[in-house]
């Protein structure tokens, strides 16, 4: 959406399933193909302090983490990044790059997703504070302060990409709806989402 078209081509881009879950359409990632993502390279959080991700998403298996989304400039020390995903554990995490440790880190919560079940992930940075938190159906996840940013440079994300750009880690599983936003939304704003998600696609939420 926004104007943003997909880099991905041919059978490297995700599928389009129409009437998957409560009469809605999905993108369907199969995991398998390192370029197995919509709208790649995005620039759309470049040079901000905050920002959220919301994501109407199932996954068909835990066999591998798996990313949901992925805002990056490589791995490279002291370059952040913002993945909200899932591991095999199987648990939600936020993996991402501590600026003041110049090292990959990752913040994980104690809710734990289950196969072939839709799920509302709400997920928010502050790069100024560190401060990460989520939300999962309404319930809150993870929130937790992990390595103090205070850089710009740490929101300069020159990749953004739906379903991942790592062959290890390429969503498996379907997406119904991502919402992005460059801000950190206030309590009332994420609950109209939510409530209106859970509307749209009938997930059950807190």
């Amino acid at each position: 959406g926004n104007s943003y078209a997909p880099t991905a081509a041919g059978a490297a881009r995700p599928t389009y399933k129409t009437s998957i879950v409560n009469g809605n359409p999905v993108y369907r990632f199969d995991g398998g193909d390192k370029s197995d993502y919509a709208g790649g390279a995005l620039g759309i959080l470049n040079n901000v302090t905050a920002c959220t991700v919301i994501a109407v998403v199932n996954f068909t298996s835990f066999a591998a983490a798996r990313d949901i989304w992925r805002s990056s400039q490589g791995d490279e020390a002291g370059k952040e990044r913002f993945n909200p995903r899932v591991t095999t554990s199987p648990l939600w995490r936020i993996a991402h790059t501590r600026l003041d440790a110049e090292a990959a880190d990752t913040v994980t919560g104690t809710a734990t997703p289950v196969a072939s079940t839709w799920y509302i992930l709400h997920t928010e940075v502050n790069w100024s504070t560190g401060a990460f938190k989520s939300w999962v159906n309404g319930t809150a996840d993870i929130n937790t302060t992990d390595g103090t940013t205070g850089s710009t440079e740490a929101a300069n994300a020159l990749n953004s990409q739906v379903g991942g750009d790592n062959a290890a880690a390429n969503l498996l599983g379907d997406i119904g709806e991502i919402i992005v936003a460059t801000s950190i939304l206030s309590a009332a704003q994420r609950d109209a989402i939510k409530n209106g998600l859970a509307a749209t696609y009938g997930i059950t939420v807190a």
